[in-house]
């Protein structure tokens, strides 16, 4: 009786030691949440005009396109091109003005606006519709922690999901520029966090690969250059998950259908919903039949050798895209987003490789290794992956983690924007931070193992840390700008590599209040900035 009393109270502590474990996780995603808007202002950048507004346009048109608001839009000359006749985030289709980048971002905003609508008229302009954005992306960022959180628990510690979770939140450019305002990578970190749970969960649960499809089509829909990750990690699942493939195709179908009935609708004069659903259907069915039979044709081979081939041939495209020739305008194509934007032109992939690698590492004003120092530790592993005499599931995907980063790196490196244009940090390469995040795991082991190491990996932690501070306080776009020197940062793009002028030190010296508040109305859109020096 003794005992069983003992048992009952065991189980009524370790239920109770439980429940504050749970309390405490809740409370640090709270925390995250928190920090996130404790600036109290939107860091917008006109890229994300699109996203602001199709869920105004769905709840009061019904529809996607933006042609309501293009007089609106064209109020700002600075954001019409010399080769365009709109802003350069509207692309003209078949007399429908829609976004030039995805409209994903918008639909996770959708209830917000729609929650919004029943306590205020919205309309272009509305003095909340920067806030509703900024609260999406917030909570996109929050999921996609929890995301890296549950991941890490299952391939370490609690104690080290903590620790990579703050990593991710607060060391990198997920603060300072995803949970800022609602960009693309803002639903691509979201994506691609939510695959590596599910990539991470499968390894002892096979079967819940077959989710890997909702979330890879959602990482596709966010950015189609994502394709580069995906291609990478579908070989993954080919070889290792080969009898879930049909299950993995199946959940893909949500958001590609979404993509080719939008793009079906925009691109073409088809105009009848119902035939152009019936035919994103039988696209999908044969995408689907493509798929099982590559996946049965790899199958037959040895899979280091599929991956050389493989990665023969992502190389052959890379080198290829310096071959194609000029496209009479962008506008043909760039309703399918921004891969297709960027092999557009072979004008456009006319950059140094050495300078364009080296500077999304290593460029004091967009530099990785510049802004999150901490991410060094990403790549340590490397150095001992090769060496394991006894390979594990979890290293295999590692590789591929490193691979498609890797990739994604090649892809940009002769990208002749590679810098990001107007921003903060390593803006291209954003979307890979959840790999970033996740491949310091490993390196955990030799970091406590070793003191010097624990001393440099807090250092660079710190400042990684200090530097999106800066940023989530003082970030405006006048660096961008070149106010004091007079010439933007596109214009003059070797400013990114000063060492005298870099970002980080010039908004050290002019910090700000009130920033860059962006306001329309009826007739113009402005920014005011205040200098604390001249306040």
């Amino acid at each position: 009786m003794r005992f069983k009393k003992f048992v009952m109270n065991k189980n009524l502590f370790s239920r109770i030691k439980n429940h504050f474990i749970r309390r405490k996780t809740i409370y640090f995603f709270l925390l995250i949440f928190f920090i996130y808007n404790i600036n109290l202002r939107v860091i917008h950048s006109a890229d994300n005009n699109t996203s602001w507004y199709i869920p105004l346009s769905l709840i009061k048109e019904k529809n996607f396109d933006l042609n309501e608001y293009i007089d609106y839009f064209l109020l700002n000359k600075e954001h019409i091109l010399i080769w365009r006749e709109m802003p350069y985030y509207l692309v003209e289709k078949n007399n429908y003005v829609v976004a030039n980048n995805s409209i994903l971002g918008s639909l996770f905003a959708l209830p917000f606006f729609i929650l919004a609508e029943l306590f205020f008229n919205l309309n272009f302009g509305h003095a909340i519709i920067p806030y509703l954005a900024k609260l999406t992306s917030t909570l996109l960022c929050v999921l996609s922690a929890i995301f890296i959180f549950y991941s890490v628990k299952r391939i370490s510690s609690r104690k080290n999901s903590y620790l990579i979770t703050m990593i991710f939140s607060f060391a990198s450019n997920v603060w300072v520029m995803a949970s800022q305002d609602l960009w693309n990578h803002t639903s691509s970190i979201f994506f691609l966090s939510m695959s590596s749970y599910i990539l991470i969960r499968s390894i002892r649960e096979k079967e819940f690969i077959k989710y890997l499809g909702f979330s890879l089509s959602g990482l596709f829909l966010s950015k189609s250059s994502n394709t580069i990750i995906i291609v990478m990690l579908l070989m993954y699942v080919i070889f290792y998950y080969h009898k879930f493939i049909r299950k993995f195709f199946l959940y893909t179908t949500p958001f590609l259908t979404l993509f080719l009935v939008y793009n079906f609708f925009f691109s073409t004069n088809m105009s009848n919903l119902f035939l152009i659903f019936i035919i994103s259907l039988l696209v999908e069915f044969v995408l689907y039949l493509v798929l099982i039979f590559f996946s049965y044709f790899l199958k037959q081979f040895k899979k280091k050798h599929v991956l050389i081939v493989i990665l023969s041939l992502m190389l052959l495209f890379y080198l290829s895209l310096l071959q194609i020739e000029r496209s009479e305008t962008i506008t043909k194509i760039n309703i399918f987003s921004d891969f297709f934007y960027i092999i557009a032109f072979s004008s456009l992939w006319n950059y140094s490789f050495i300078k364009g690698f080296f500077g999304l590492l290593l460029s004091p004003s967009r530099g990785l290794f510049v802004f999150s120092p901490i991410f060094i530790f990403s790549f340590v592993y490397l150095f001992f992956l090769f060496r394991k005499k006894k390979i594990q599931q979890i290293d295999r995907l590692y590789f591929y983690f490193i691979l498609s980063i890797i990739s994604f790196f090649l892809f940009f490196s002769k990208y002749f924007h590679w810098y990001g244009g107007w921003t903060y940090g390593y803006r291209m390469i954003i979307d890979l931070i959840p790999f970033f995040s996740i491949l310091i795991v490993p390196s955990l082991k030799f970091v406590k193992k070793y003191f010097f190491l624990r001393i440099i990996f807090l250092t660079f932690l710190i400042i990684s840390i200090l530097i999106q501070i800066i940023g989530i306080i003082s970030y405006d776009n006048s660096w961008n700008a070149g106010i004091d020197i007079g010439c933007d940062v596109d214009s003059c793009n070797e400013r990114v590599w000063s060492i005298s002028d870099n970002q980080i030190l010039y908004y050290l010296q002019n910090p700000r209040i009130n920033y860059c508040y962006i306001s329309f109305n009826q007739k113009n859109i402005f920014c005011e900035r205040k200098f604390l020096s001249k306040v």
